[in-house]
């Protein structure tokens, strides 16, 4: 159909596609929400609030010039000891500017001080961490040395030493008494034993007899064969050295 108005000269019905029931139910549900509330019933309310609104604004027209006079008063007041206290600073800058330059100077002087501390207390750091391994490697070192020493000192070994050798001089001692003997026994029975032995013995005994001048009857035998016999059967049978003459010296 047609319509007027700004709207054009001819406009389409529009059909909605939904269900009028469903409609109706939304309707319902959210009509309540939709509607104003009114206190205790009086629909003039709204008027009392501009009129109380009213009051308000007319109270505050009022007071306003007054309050603004004082903020104003408080304002000028404010920005007079702001001045004050910007012109105070300035002097006491300008009063202690070479006081601050001195702290400037001195604060920059304690931070090189202070990097230099850190430096040399690194350094102390290791050279104190070095003489700990040094002190340690002492200690060692006088342990080792000290228990030498005791090794050194102690003359228990050479003690033992000495006492064995002369346990062993001893046996030796012994042993050459004991050849002595037998090699002297040896010589008997040889003597008693042999007809050479016996004549030996003979003109032995017999040269003792007539030479009472001379005292060493081995010298005085060398000329006769049976002495010199006889000086034979004296000397040792195992190494053909005189065994009794061996035994005292022995």
């Amino acid at each position: 159909g047609e319509a007027g108005g700004g709207f054009g000269a001819s406009a389409e019905v529009i059909e909605s596609s939904v269900n009028p029931e469903e409609w109706l139910a939304e309707v319902e549900r959210v009509g309540p929400l939709l509607r104003l509330g009114r206190r205790g019933g009086d629909h003039r309310d709204w008027r009392s609030h501009v009129d109380w609104v009213t009051t308000l604004l007319r109270t505050v027209e009022k007071v306003f010039p007054e309050v603004k006079a004082g903020l104003e008063g408080h304002a000028e007041e404010l920005a007079k000891d702001t001045d004050k206290i910007r012109k105070r600073e300035q002097s006491l800058s300008q009063s202690f500017e070479s006081w601050v330059e001195q702290y400037k100077a001195v604060k920059k002087e304690v931070g090189l001080a202070t990097d230099n501390y850190n430096k040399v207390m690194e350094q102390v750091n290791a050279l104190s961490t070095e003489l700990n391994a040094v002190s340690e490697q002492l200690e060692t070192m006088k342990t080792e040395v000290s228990t030498r020493e005791e090794g050194i000192s102690d003359t228990t070994p050479l003690s033992k030493a000495k006492d064995a050798l002369a346990k062993v001089k001893a046996e030796v001692r012994q042993m050459e008494l004991r050849i002595g003997i037998l090699q002297h026994d040896l010589l008997q029975h040889k003597l008693k034993t042999t007809p050479q032995g016996l004549q030996a013995a003979a003109a032995a005994q017999g040269s003792l007899l007539d030479d009472d001048d001379q005292h060493d009857p081995f010298a005085s035998s060398t000329a006769d064969p049976s002495a010199a016999a006889a000086e034979g059967s004296l000397m040792d049978p195992f190494s053909g050295a005189p065994g009794l003459l061996r035994y005292r010296e022995g």
